[in-house]
């Protein structure tokens, strides 16, 4: 038996703790965690975000700000709603078509090629 108080009350934490995981602040720090070598985020202290996309994040800011369409409000705005998809916009080239990887694997009946010679196999190789 719970009165009225306690259900909300009980209600009230329930969507607290339910709002504490934001999956789009995970995604960014994620994205922020992977585009980081396993040294600097050592040499960092492993804060997260690390040096290297504070730097990214004030360059972005400051051209924004600087840039004629937009001025310090909008730049400010802009940086506040910055979401995954914006940042994968702004640090990866975007292609609307497949790669010629891609198109390989699901037209090809054989296995695909991997170069022998990349650093990445002759890394995986030894391991």
């Amino acid at each position: 038996d719970y009165t009225v108080s306690e259900i909300i009350r009980l209600a009230g934490f329930a969507v607290a703790v339910a709002g504490v995981f934001d999956v789009g602040d995970v995604s960014k720090l994620a994205i922020k965690r992977f585009l980081v070598t396993n040294f600097d985020f050592v040499l960092s202290l492993s804060n997260n975000p690390s040096p290297i996309w504070q730097a990214w994040e004030k360059l972005l800011a400051k051209n924004l700000s600087e840039h004629p369409k937009y001025g310090p409000l909008s730049s400010f705005i802009i940086m506040a709603t910055l979401d995954v998809s914006d940042m994968r916009k702004l640090l990866l080239q975007q292609e609307y078509a497949p790669s010629d990887l891609l198109k390989e694997l699901l037209t090809s009946d054989r296995e695909p090629r991997i170069a022998t010679d990349s650093l990445w196999f002759q890394t995986f190789a030894k391991n």
